[in-house]
């Protein structure tokens, strides 16, 4: 931060999770990516790596103008390999397999991650709205409510449980906790590159092949819960 605010180095903060970092010393600059959200929170991951390299671009300062210089040495391939970068392939993943013991763990981690990502969102729009006020309630292990209430009336309402699907987690409007409707739902899935949650499609406004990872299903559930609130 000293080199930064001497004008010999340029920080940029990368925010890869949700975390406190306007209360940090770099809580002033300009993060990546855009608008500080994290990475992990995009429905594409590589869409949010590819605003931090776009960010990091435009802060390189412009090469001075190059002059011709002696054409250097050449060196047998094993030591220029080794020394300076070269064209290679971007194929290079291998073929990962699943089983169902990993996708049951992915899904209850994913389940626990929402539940504390719900409490904690409520207790901040608490922080920051002083008309708002929450209620999070953990009725068990696969299941938990939330609710806003602006004014003191109810604005919004959420049940979010496992259950509908084996593999799934589902979102539901309804206060009633007896039944098993829902307004949206997420099934875990996996190919060949790795294991992530997809979207059924009833309130998704992304594309039809979103693969979320956990903290972007977090986000997606809570913009709907938000919804009530906002409009």
């Amino acid at each position: 931060m000293e080199r930064h605010q001497a004008g010999e180095a340029r920080a940029i903060p990368v925010i890869l999770r949700h975390c406190d970092w306007h209360g940090t010393p770099f809580g002033k600059l300009n993060a990546t990516p855009k608008d500080g959200k994290p990475v992990r929170a995009f429905a594409d991951i590589d869409e949010g790596f590819l605003q931090v390299v776009q960010a990091i671009k435009a802060a390189l300062p412009r090469k001075p103008p190059q002059h011709h210089k002696p054409a250097e040495p050449t060196y047998p391939f094993e030591r220029l390999a080794a020394t300076v970068p070269g064209p290679r392939s971007s194929n290079l993943s291998l073929p990962r397999s699943f089983t169902d013991a990993d996708i049951d763990a992915f899904r209850d981690a994913a389940f626990e991650f929402m539940a504390e990502f719900f409490a904690n969102s409520l207790h901040e729009l608490e922080r920051r709205q002083d008309r708002a006020s929450g209620r999070f309630t953990r009725i068990d292990a696969h299941r938990f409510t939330a609710m806003a209430y602006v004014d003191g009336k109810r604005r919004a309402f959420c049940h979010v449980f496992q259950g509908r699907h084996p593999d799934g987690i589902a979102y539901s409007s309804s206060d009633r906790l007896d039944v098993n409707s829902f307004n949206e739902s997420l099934s875990v899935e996996t190919d060949r590159a790795g294991i992530f949650l997809r979207p059924l499609g009833m309130a998704f406004r992304g594309g039809a092949d979103a693969r979320l990872t956990t903290e972007a299903a977090a986000e997606f559930y809570w913009s709907i819960f938000m919804e009530a609130l906002q409009q």
